[in-house]
């Protein structure tokens, strides 16, 4: 019986330390918490950090050409320019392009339902 006492008054000690232990980390956990009542609301690492400032100056650097542009007088001839010089295909990233391949061209020459004469497998609509 001695024996079995004996284990169950380390067992016992065992548990009151990890108990504490607990107790401990919990109210570091609220004292936290109570620090900061939003919670974590941005990522900590290293590189989103740095990430985020490299998109901050960039952003800052933007706004401090466009204000300067804008007081030159130039910054609505930029926006309104598209990447083709083409204000038709404000999408297209300076391609080879010939306007004619697809028949843009000829609509205005050829009548409605005829077939042109540089693509008379195409119909012009």
């Amino acid at each position: 019986r001695k024996v079995y006492d004996e284990e169950d008054r380390i067992k016992a000690a065992a548990f009151a330390e990890k108990m504490r232990l607990e107790e401990e980390k919990e109210r570091i956990r609220a004292q936290r918490r109570a620090e900061n009542p939003d919670g974590i609301t941005q990522n900590t690492s290293k590189k989103k950090l740095q990430q985020q400032q490299k998109q901050a100056s960039q952003e800052d650097a933007r706004a401090y050409a466009a204000r300067k542009a804008a007081a030159d007088g130039a910054g609505e001839e930029e926006e309104m320019k598209s990447f083709s010089g083409d204000p038709e295909r404000p999408y297209a990233r300076g391609r080879a392009y010939k306007p004619e391949r697809y028949g843009r061209n000829t609509m205005d020459s050829a009548a409605d339902g005829e077939m042109t004469e540089e693509y008379p497998w195409k119909r012009v609509l």
